[in-house]
């Protein structure tokens, strides 16, 4: 079996080594010429992923799996999707749709033999993936069990529904992660106005089997990335709910309110160096779409500091890659843990035990 991805991404990525795995031959394609010269395979994360990608497409594989970015926001605007649907769909026999679209999108847009997969992908640091999938078909021409089987392979779960149910389903997900983590930001403030620490506050949380160990129950900067916000947007757009504006003003506000607790913390923030440590939407990645710590970071700016900006995934002009142990002999006011890479979790203990600095994190149980 032979597979082409469109989009090597994380995403597409992903996807590639769901096939990979399976034991298809794996062909991919991107638009931008630099991922295009990545090098494949890429090491320990996808343990030996090899991607052939290759001067010229053909039209002989047995799946298309389209992974653009999809800028799907309250204009449901899905043209990127579309155009890489009418390039590439002619090549397979059957074309997996990976990208996000909006309910009846997929009804709107696609036409043949398409199946919507939008939920399975890698978290934390690109070594797992959500034990769920979700699964849109056309009930009237179903695929053949081989096309979608690489799917099942790290899934738990697997859903399969209609088109419409399942990018549904996909919003459902996103709006519902948007309201615990602005759940637990809003309780967090509430504790610092009681004097009670909120980490003990989590613990309680977890220990009610009616949200569970697994739920987002920690405090951090709020929701960002490509997803979650546009989805609510989408959501606000189209329906008179107020849940949807309330989500996102309130993840616009919560940021705030964590700036004004560093400035309290340091006497002001005028001429203070400040490092923030990390500066992509979540950890494990380099995407800084829409990203809390970025925009924590241009605040911190605002509002007169001197902020060194550190990520080691996240490339760009002023934004150092060096390795986190050495950051620790530099000499700053506040360390600001923004975004828990794996990598700080060392430097991070040892500038607890060691006290030389004040540190400051609000998330992910690192304080």
């Amino acid at each position: 079996m032979k597979a082409l991805v469109i989009g090597l991404g994380q995403v597409g990525a992903a996807t590639a080594w769901l096939y990979q795995k399976a034991g298809w031959e794996v062909e991919g394609y991107d638009i931008d010429p630099d991922v295009q010269k990545k090098p494949w395979p890429k090491g320990d994360d996808w343990g030996g992923l090899d991607v052939y990608v290759p001067e010229k497409l053909d039209k002989n594989y047995d799946a298309v799996a389209i992974c653009v970015p999809t800028p799907v926001d309250e204009t449901h605007n899905v043209e990127i999707v579309r155009d890489a649907f009418k390039a590439h769909a002619h090549r397979g026999k059957w074309v997996i749709i990976r990208s996000t679209m909006p309910v009846l999108g997929c009804q709107e847009t696609f036409n043949g033999n398409v199946v919507y997969i939008p939920e399975i992908r890698p978290v934390g640091y690109m070594k797992t993936v959500w034990p769920l999938t979700l699964i849109g078909i056309n009930p009237y021409d179903r695929p053949p069990h081989e096309v979608i089987s690489p799917y099942f392979s790290v899934s738990t779960v697997p859903i399969i529904r209609d088109y419409n149910t399942i990018e549904f389903a996909k919003l459902a997900i996103n709006v519902y992660l948007a309201c615990s983590i602005t759940i637990a930001n809003s309780l967090d403030e509430c504790a610092v106005s009681y004097g009670v620490d909120y980490s003990d506050i989590e613990k309680v949380l977890r220990a009610d089997p009616r949200i569970g160990k697994g739920a987002f129950v920690q405090a951090g900067l709020g929701f960002g990335g490509s997803c979650l916000p546009k989805d609510l947007e989408g959501f606000a757009h189209d329906t008179d709910n107020p849940l949807f504006d309330l989500l996102l003003s309130t993840n616009e506000s919560h940021l705030d309110n964590v700036i004004k607790r560093i400035e309290l913390a340091l006497g002001g923030l005028r001429g203070k160096h400040l490092c923030v440590l990390g500066l992509a939407f979540k950890p494990g990645c380099d995407c800084i779409v829409d990203s809390r710590a970025m925009a924590l970071s241009e605040g911190l700016v605002g509002r007169g500091a001197y902020v060194f900006e550190h990520d080691p995934y996240v490339k760009g002009s002023g934004i150092s890659n060096a390795r986190p142990e050495e950051l620790a002999e530099l000499d700053f006011d506040m360390y600001i843990l923004a975004t828990p890479h794996k990598e700080y979790f060392e430097m991070w203990a040892d500038l607890e035990e060691g006290r030389k600095f004040s540190a400051w994190s609000n998330q992910w149980g690192c304080v």
